[in-house]
């Protein structure tokens, strides 16, 4: 059964905090995009259901936008009690891991790989704030 996404951005924001290397809504946000693929690489399920938007910087959920927007470009220090399965979160730790050096900017150009998801549906800006539909982003980015 899906996440809800607040519980996923709160996990991601929670792990950081826990590592003193807290994030910022934009690398949030970027890694709420690599989780939903390697999530469904790993269990060919989708880690949540709320869907991506198409905005300048990338991949962005806007329900967890939103609930962490009132930090800015700031990192967020809100340490917040959240519940996923373990399954769940083994999963999430791996790519947490995986990009946990990488800086928001560099995490930006990775989600606008020319021919991904992203850069279909945002085509050059004239897709901005459009959905990027599971299907797109299952073809684009979970075969690699």
């Amino acid at each position: 059964m899906p996440c809800d996404v607040r519980d996923v951005a709160q996990y991601i924001v929670n792990y950081f905090i826990q590592r003193d290397n807290p994030v910022t809504n934009l690398k949030l946000q970027k890694l709420l995009y690599f989780s939903w693929i390697d999530y469904f690489k790993a269990k060919k399920e989708y880690l949540f259901n709320e869907e991506f938007e198409a905005w300048v910087l990338g991949p962005v959920v806007p329900e967890a936008y939103y609930e962490f927007c009132a930090y800015g470009a700031d990192m967020i220090f809100r340490c917040k009690e959240v519940h996923l399965s373990g399954t769940d979160t083994e999963i999430i730790d791996k790519t947490l891991e995986k990009y946990s050096a990488v800086s928001p900017y560099e995490l930006v150009e990775i989600s606008h790989r020319r021919g991904g998801a992203w850069d279909k549906i945002f085509s050059g800006g004239k897709g901005r704030r459009k959905i990027i539909d599971f299907e797109t982003v299952k073809k684009l980015e979970c075969s690699i």
